[in-house]
């Protein structure tokens, strides 16, 4: 009697121990997610309190509730978010756009974001109204951003030769126009268009290569974390009062001044109209011309 009592005592407290374990008291079945977080406000950016906010954090709140995910966000610089991904040390990028050299290690969503685009800004006073102003200037970029590959690119092609000086983030991007150290700074849209007035900047009109980010993956890991994302995207994006656009209009509202985020087709049909245009006068002249030779 006494050796089934002991061994009920015994069973009683392994059961309590187990139980009382932090591994047993929370729920079996959570996912943790860790995701790569950077400064791009207001989409995701780290807060003076310390923590991960914005538009994205939001969302992915939102399905890590439904899906029981645990999101563990892991703070650096962009480039360093892209080593983490090829070092299988996150599991999801946000913010990412489409390259080559990208999809080699890195597995995207077939739903995007947002569309966006790149700008270059400069003080008030500046005199750069073109691209070819920049010539010999000194042009800020983020390390490793697609925005500041593609205008080097460009540049390239009008035989434009600007210094380029790398930054870590957009916000101190804008930061070294404003001090000096830059003379005009390339950025995406969403951080030009929020924070160009916090910094007393202007842009300089020099708009271009309009493009789609996406949610993103380590190549072939957590293929079902990007299906999932996709299908929240893609149901979201058809309700106006979807989490998604909910988010969205919340973080706008909280920038100096609201974000208008235009379709891509619209920069497409803008560059028609302007090639339609330009052709239309080019005809006029020549006939012109040719009606002036005639009258000779």
């Amino acid at each position: 009697m006494r050796n089934s009592q002991f061994f009920h005592l015994c069973k009683t407290t392994v059961l309590f121990l187990m139980l009382s374990h932090p591994s047993f008291c929370s729920n079996s079945t959570t996912k943790i997610v860790r995701v790569g977080a950077f400064n791009y406000s207001p989409a995701i950016f780290k807060d003076n309190d310390g923590k991960i906010k914005g538009f994205y954090t939001e969302i992915l709140a939102e399905i890590a509730k439904k899906e029981g995910w645990s999101i563990e966000y892991i703070f650096g610089t962009w480039d360093e978010g892209l080593k983490n991904a090829q070092q299988n040390k996150v599991d999801l990028l946000t913010s990412v756009a489409f390259t080559p050299e990208r999809s080699e290690f890195l597995d995207y969503g077939k739903i995007p974001l947002l569309t966006v685009w790149s700008e270059v800004y400069a003080i008030p006073s500046s005199e750069i109204n073109g691209i070819l102003d920049l010539n010999d200037k000194k042009v800020g970029i983020v390390k490793g951003d697609v925005n500041g590959k593609n205008f080097i690119t460009l540049s390239t092609k009008l035989q434009v030769s600007p210094e380029f000086i790398e930054f870590s983030d957009f916000e101190n991007v804008l930061e070294g126009v404003k001090k000096g150290i830059a003379d005009a700074g390339v950025v995406n849209s969403i951080v030009g268009t929020g924070f160009a007035r916090r910094f007393g900047l202007k842009s300089t009109g020099i708009v271009f290569d309009p493009f789609d980010i996406f949610f993103a993956v380590p190549k072939g890991k957590n293929i079902a974390i990007i299906r999932t994302l996709d299908e929240y995207l893609e149901n979201w994006k058809t309700q106006q009062d979807s989490p998604y656009y909910v988010s969205r209009k919340h973080w706008d509202h909280l920038l100096d001044r609201q974000i208008v985020l235009l379709p891509r087709w619209t920069f497409f049909t803008i560059i028609a109209l302007l090639t339609v245009i330009a052709v239309a006068i080019c005809l006029v002249l020549f006939f012109r011309r040719k009606i002036v030779i005639t009258q000779k």
